[in-house]
């Protein structure tokens, strides 16, 4: 063996006793390389990624991604020991489309009022300076905002449009007013079709956003029916995820305790819950014990007010005081709201009138009237009071649109 040279077995010992050092540094240089190419590639975007993660937390609890959390409360629909705030969404059909705009453009009016109780009844006054325009683009064959309901869900005021199955979220604050954004779209029945559900009613229960349509069979002219598409609802949670559910047997029951004959059909736009009665409250909008006939169902209104278990029983049905003699038939319940510190006894319900526009939709008379009713009696507690302007309005809910910012 000569002078110098080493074992080979003492080398490849020594080389083995290096290997978790090599391994160490190895990770060391892989770890800054990549650190300087995606620090190089983002233009140091690197830690904002990074604070997004570790925030993400905070981020997940708010509603279908809105980075900011719901800005309306409950509480200031109070304005004193005998007055509410209100506010009215509307449904402009046809004529919701904005007429010159440059690409398809729809409106909803939305208009603020006081509700007072005088007594052993109520009066009413809308704001002065009309209602706000709330507008967008989101369309479905050339229609939308067709905003058809109004609900105060986790501080977040939201409404939903009939056409397209949007959910939108009504926004308001000093710097950029009031207006919408929206943050779903459901399409109709079990989900497998493209067409947007057409959302008539809302109602918060257990937690829960509850969201259903017209609550009837779709029919052909010759009265077959063609879908079972509006008897779903969706159930939304606080994050914005939904499921859905066929509700038809629960619409089937409430068409039976209504006293309505296999023949003749309900339509609804006015349901929801009572966490105080605990029972649902459903005031539907047309009623008969005929075939669904398009044009003879603008004179079809409902009068009757039933009330349901939560599981769907124990029906108690009364009927509502006599409308006017003019518009009897021709009104149809299109939304109520539990006028706060009643019990829930007294409803605050708006009434829609559609004239002729089954035949010319851009020539169609459309009304609303708002009144108050006892649910327990059918008695009405304030006299009907149209609405300035020629607006169907559909959703009702007692909140403050400007306690966030500057009224206009």
């Amino acid at each position: 063996m000569g002078v110098g040279r080493t074992h080979p077995a003492a080398t490849a010992r020594r080389i083995l006793s290096n290997i978790p050092l090599v391994l160490f540094l190895g990770i060391l240089c892989l770890v800054f390389v990549a650190n300087c190419l995606f620090s190089t590639s983002s233009g140091g975007g690197g830690s904002r990624f990074q604070s997004l993660r570790a925030s993400r937390s905070r981020h997940i609890e708010t509603f279908a991604g809105a980075y900011s959390p719901g800005n309306f409360l409950a509480s200031e629909a109070k304005k004193s020991s005998s007055e509410w705030h209100f506010a009215a969404v509307g449904d402009l059909d046809e004529m919701a489309r904005i007429p010159g705009s440059k690409k398809p453009e729809f409106l909803s009016p939305l208009l603020a009022g006081v509700l007072t109780k005088t007594g052993g009844g109520y009066s009413v006054e809308f704001s002065s300076s009309g209602p706000e325009r709330l507008t967008g683009k989101h369309n479905e064959a050339g229609r939308g905002m067709e905003l058809s309901e109004l609900v105060l869900y986790n501080d977040r005021l939201l409404s939903f449009d009939d056409r397209t199955g949007g959910v939108y979220e009504i926004l308001s604050d000093a710097r950029d007013g009031v207006r919408s954004v929206p943050r779903l779209v459901v399409t109709e029945g079990n989900g497998d079709t493209d067409k947007g559900m057409k959302w008539e009613w809302a109602a918060v229960k257990d937690g829960q956003l509850i969201l259903g349509s017209f609550g009837k069979e779709y029919t052909n002219p010759d009265g077959s029916v063609a879908h079972t598409n509006n008897l779903w609802v969706a159930l939304v949670n606080e994050h914005g995820e939904f499921i859905r559910e066929d509700w038809g047997e629960r619409y089937g029951f409430i068409k039976k305790s209504l006293n309505i004959l296999p023949t003749g059909y309900a339509v609804h736009e006015a349901v929801r819950w009572s966490d105080t009665l605990q029972r649902w409250i459903i005031i539907p909008r047309r009623t008969s014990n005929k075939p669904y006939d398009d044009k003879e169902d603008e004179k079809r209104g409902g009068h009757s007010i039933l009330s349901l278990d939560a599981g769907f029983g124990d029906p108690i049905l009364v009927q509502m005081d006599p409308l006017d003699d003019a518009r009897a038939g021709w009104e149809g319940v299109s939304s109520f709201q539990f006028v706060p510190e009643t019990g829930d006894k007294h409803v605050l319900v708006l009434r829609t009138v559609e004239e002729g526009c089954t035949e010319e939709p851009e020539k169609c008379l459309q009304e609303t009237y708002l009144s108050v009713y006892d649910i327990t009696s059918g008695k009405a507690l304030m006299k009907d009071v149209k609405f300035p302007g020629k607006y169907k309005y559909e959703g009702v809910e007692f909140v403050n649109l400007y306690a966030n910012g500057k009224k206009k």
